[in-house]
């Protein structure tokens, strides 16, 4: 599998992005866009998960990816992430709205 950049925007990146590391399916590194992980100026904190290993397991990475990202969508959400675009070496983008488990899955094949 080629890497995946997975970039989370909103108050809640950095959350969010700290809770998707944490399972054990996926391997990788994040970091924030800024460097510091705070807000900068008043403008939309934004981080970047770099995926370099998926391990497959009961539910797929669509699966998982599409439930993680609607946790974070909820409007009582204290860490609420507004945007998330996933990102593939050759450059090739999805972005995480009103998509379903299907197409993040297509999108994530070779």
């Amino acid at each position: 599998m080629n890497d995946l950049r997975i970039i989370i925007e909103g108050d809640g990146a950095v959350a969010a992005t700290e809770d998707l590391m944490k399972d054990p399916d996926l391997s990788g590194a994040c970091e924030s866009i800024d460097g510091k992980g705070e807000r900068d100026g008043g403008g939309t904190l934004a981080t970047v998960a770099t995926i370099v290993g998926i391990i497959s397991g009961g539910m797929t990475i669509g699966e998982k990816l599409h439930k993680w990202h609607q946790k974070y969508q909820q409007p009582d959400s204290s860490a609420r992430i507004e945007k998330v675009l996933i990102e593939r070496a050759d450059g090739s983008r999805l972005l995480m709205k009103d998509v379903s488990v299907e197409q993040i899955d297509k999108f994530l094949k070779p």
